[in-house]
């Protein structure tokens, strides 16, 4: 009788592992889809500017500051939402103009977040959001 209880309790331990591992699993899995998504939200905004050097100088250099990428276009804000998703998105665009360079760079930055609840790089992203951030640095030739 103690044999069958002991076996009955080590197989609920082993039962009750197996699940937290599977839960752990799914987690991760959702985690890396949403990078994945992020990443691509910001690859779309970064084209914009890419874009937009593309079409000549004069169209990228009137670009300072911060910006919001609404999954379709780019328009003066802050963070703000990418519409009937989950994700939120900011780019930064700075001139280091406090000394004349040449050739004359302009530095995108694009941040896109999501919420987490806990984790995340506060500093970066906000506290409980994780995201993915791309940079480029534009030259003039």
């Amino acid at each position: 009788m103690i044999e069958v209880l002991v076996a009955i309790a080590m197989a609920a331990v082993v039962l009750v592992a197996l699940a937290g591992m599977g839960t752990k699993s799914t987690s991760n899995s959702g985690m890396s889809s949403r990078q994945s998504q992020a990443t691509a939200y910001a690859q779309k905004a970064m084209n914009i500017f890419k874009s937009l050097r593309q079409a000549g100088w004069d169209q990228i250099k009137t670009y300072s500051g911060n910006y919001c990428f609404n999954g379709t276009t780019v328009s003066a804000g802050s963070w703000c939402s990418i519409p009937n998703t989950e994700y939120s998105s900011l780019v930064v665009v700075n001139k280091p103009g406090a000394v004349a360079l040449t050739p004359e760079p302009i530095n995108v930055t694009v941040k896109v977040r999501w919420y987490e609840g806990k984790g995340g790089d506060a500093a970066v992203c906000g506290v409980g959001y994780f995201c993915s951030v791309l940079t480029n640095t534009f030259i003039r030739y």
